[in-house]
């Protein structure tokens, strides 16, 4: 009874003891450097810079909201309010977005005008509507170029 009683308290002043060493290693600076770890926030500049995919050399364009009557499946007409912004390659795209944007909302709203909400209301219809909505900027923009279309606001009443 003795002896077991010994080995209970050994393990946990082993525990104990080791807890507490992890704790001054993660959380004393000092004790992290003196065995040789990193301290936190010393990570290389690089790491701290904005991946090329987080911030696009072109910047963004914004569509003004478009607001389509589209049909259900019985027919019956609904509304369809879409907001997208445009991640573009070059900054001088921009410029060439606001200059053919009529022409730009003209051709989504041809397109919603095609489409059913059951047809908008999956994944694939949406990903299929934000490839023809970056097609129809990339037509008109050209040489410029449209990479991803993002949609910010996509409401059906």
């Amino acid at each position: 009874m003795a002896r077991g009683r010994l080995i209970i308290i050994g393990a946990a002043v082993i525990l104990l003891l080791g807890g507490g060493a992890a704790a001054a290693y993660f959380f004393v600076p000092s004790v992290r450097a003196a065995l040789g770890g990193k301290p936190p926030g010393d990570e290389p500049e690089e790491a701290a810079k904005p991946k090329e995919s987080e911030a696009p050399k072109g910047g963004f364009a914004d569509l003004k909201a478009i607001t389509a009557s589209i049909r259900d499946i019985s027919g019956h007409p609904r509304l369809l309010r879409l907001s997208a912004s445009l991640k573009l390659d070059k900054a001088e795209d921009k410029a060439r977005v606001e200059a053919f944007l009529p022409r730009i909302l003209d051709a989504v709203q041809i397109r919603l005008r095609r489409e059913t909400v059951e047809e908008l209301s999956t994944t694939a219809g949406r990903d299929t509507l934000r490839e023809d909505i970056r097609d129809a900027t990339n037509r008109e923009i050209a040489p410029g170029h449209c990479s991803e279309v993002l949609i910010r606001e996509f409401i059906i009443e």
